[in-house]
């Protein structure tokens, strides 16, 4: 299972990462991380980076706020970015991500120390 990805920099099984045709995961707001908290900080975590300081949708410049689900038809699964409250909440259409967006899955976890993937 991939930890996570970058916009535009990296392949999943040999498939580019589309820049364009992203949405907003629907009814994802009363989704908790029980590992980390808050759905940003499950981004921090497992991207081993800082949020950045600006929202990654392409046209938005508000800050970081939140871990907004998102997903894409070309590419398999939801995964988490950081952007601001007013895009993960209100954004309907599809929008683009900013190059070198990290995207993490939401389906990872840490056990012991360890990232793995939840245990069924």
């Amino acid at each position: 299972m991939k930890k996570l990805i970058r916009v535009a920099k990296v392949t999943v099984d040999g498939k580019s990462v589309p820049q364009k045709g992203w949405k907003n995961k629907p009814k994802t707001g009363e989704l908790e991380c029980y590992t980390c908290g808050t759905w940003i900080r499950h981004w921090e975590n497992f991207s081993g980076k800082d949020r950045p300081s600006k929202c990654s949708i392409v046209g938005c410049n508000n800050d970081v706020a939140d871990g907004a689900h998102v997903f894409n038809k070309d590419l398999l699964g939801t995964w988490i970015v950081p952007t601001c409250h007013e895009c993960n909440v209100g954004r309907k259409e599809t929008f683009s991500l900013k190059t070198n967006t990290i995207l993490v899955n939401p389906h990872m976890h840490i056990y012991g120390g360890t990232i793995e993937p939840p245990k069924k």
